[in-house]
């Protein structure tokens, strides 16, 4: 979602690390976590850190420090770079494009298998295939699919709205940082 270049810029940040009783704990959670943790935490090169959400001061500001210490890393890694809005767009701008690709072949597709069972039914139909309970189970298959057409519709409405209202509220989170400035 965030493209490729967001990955040089993450930090995995652990809570709840009071549940974990010690050091060899926290290296036997990350070696028995899913695989998809594991990788993620591959390829951000395993900047991570556990913090105690009920640390008293002194482990708490340890375990800060820690997140702070991974952070100034991380910063002179990128040479003070920093994800952008810029970045953001680019990436979403490619994303819109892969979901058009796949929204108009999954939209080819259907059309294609519609044809074919209209064409199947048309078939049926005209060699009296279909008795009284045939075609009712016909009658229900159409209906059925129409509904489920229209509950798509729906489905894409809703999430295109949702990316119209996500993309007003970061302009609008700019227009506001550019005003505390």
């Amino acid at each position: 979602m965030f493209g490729d270049d967001v990955i040089k810029h993450v930090i995995v940040v652990f809570t709840r690390k009071d549940e974990l009783a010690d050091n060899n704990s926290l290296k036997e959670f990350i070696l028995k976590s899913p695989p998809v943790l594991r990788n993620l935490l591959e390829r951000c090169g395993y900047k991570f850190a556990f913090i105690n959400n009920k640390a008293d001061k002194d482990e708490l500001r340890d375990d800060v420090d820690v997140i702070l210490d991974i952070i100034y890393k991380t910063i002179g890694e990128n040479n003070g770079a920093y994800y952008t809005d810029d970045m953001y767009q680019k990436a979403d701008a490619v994303l819109e494009v892969r979901r058009n690709k796949i929204r108009n072949e999954r939209e080819r597709k259907q059309t294609e298998l519609r044809q074919q069972r209209d064409q199947i039914f048309k078939e049926a139909e005209k060699n009296d295939l279909y008795s009284t309970d045939g075609m009712q189970l016909l009658k229900d298959t159409r209906e059925a699919e129409n509904m489920l057409e229209e509950k798509r519709r729906q489905i894409e409405d809703i999430e295109e709205k949702n990316r119209l209202l996500t993309q007003k509220l970061q302009a609008e989170l700019r227009r506001q940082s550019t005003l505390e400035d």
